[in-house]
């Protein structure tokens, strides 16, 4: 298997083999300040932390950064007294500020000498190469867990909320609403619109979909005038007639809005919605 290590440092934008996966690098080493990139057959796969300066919590935050970017599958952390290995595709859990469920305890490589430092990275790496690693843990590795089935029942649930007799209209409403929710905070996320787009419409500035929905005191007039503004500038068939279409009330941005908030306090995480990786827009690099 081809395997490349990429480090921040490298020049690796003109690269043919990455720039299906050009996004997802960037965010990594611009965002989230990975050290380094394993990646295998020209795929991210393995991120790879210099986190000695960081606490637990702390690296547990960015794995789940990681999950909710659903381009890797694993994460290893180099700390003062050990080198750790998590797993980028089991769910976070409220209770879990640590990161213990989604860690691989026997892959875990305590301090060492030099040259047995080295076999066991050399094995580990074997490990992960052959695709061992990933039997040895199936578990950690679901399917179900992933960032992109996670986002996609949360959508189902929303809608069951939005409309929880099912009809056509209804569901037809409901998604309507979504779609609308979804292309916004992609809009957002991605910086084609930002503070000054919503300045001009006399909107809350915010740099993201939650931001602008805590400085809004009232959600529901925000999200109506912000799709209104959005049809006119972006001509869309996705906004539909908003003259006679179905409005946002209170309740159905409490259930938008517990869609982009995942657990509680400092530990909470936002599911940016790049996560969903709009494939439609941008052709699955991200």
């Amino acid at each position: 298997m081809d395997a490349r290590l990429l480090r921040a440092s490298e020049s690796w934008e003109e690269a043919p083999e990455f720039r299906g996966y050009g996004h997802s690098l960037r965010r990594f080493f611009t965002d989230l300040k990975i050290d380094a990139v394993l990646c295998l057959e020209g795929r991210p796969s393995v991120c790879i932390k210099d986190a000695r300066t960081s606490s637990s919590g702390e690296v547990e935050l960015l794995r789940r950064q990681l999950w909710n970017s659903g381009a890797t599958t694993l994460f290893v952390a180099e700390g003062k007294n050990d080198i750790k290995v998590f797993s980028t595709l089991t769910k976070p859990a409220r209770d879990d500020v640590d990161g213990h469920n989604a860690q691989l305890r026997e892959e875990t490589i305590q301090n060492l000498h030099e040259v047995e430092l080295s076999l066991r990275l050399r094995r580990l790496l074997h490990r992960i190469e052959t695709g061992v690693i990933y039997r040895d843990y199936k578990s950690l590795f679901d399917s179900s867990s992933a960032v992109d089935q996670v986002l996609l029942d949360n959508l189902s649930a929303i809608r069951n909320l939005i409309c929880p007799e099912k009809s056509r209209r209804g569901y037809e409403q409901a998604h309507a609403i979504i779609g609308r929710f979804l292309f916004s905070c992609y809009l957002l996320d991605r910086h084609i619109i930002g503070r000054t787009y919503l300045e001009k419409a006399k909107l809350p500035e915010a740099d993201d979909m939650l931001g602008l929905l805590e400085k809004s005191t009232d959600g529901s007039k925000t999200l109506n005038a912000l799709f209104k503004v959005l049809q006119r500038d972006f001509n869309g068939s996705l906004f539909g007639n908003l003259v006679d279409d179905y409005n946002i009330g209170d309740k159905e941005v409490s259930y938008l809005r517990r869609f982009l908030i995942w657990g509680e306090s400092s530990h909470r995480t936002v599911v940016t919605i790049q996560a969903l990786r709009f494939w439609l827009y941008s052709g699955g690099t991200n």
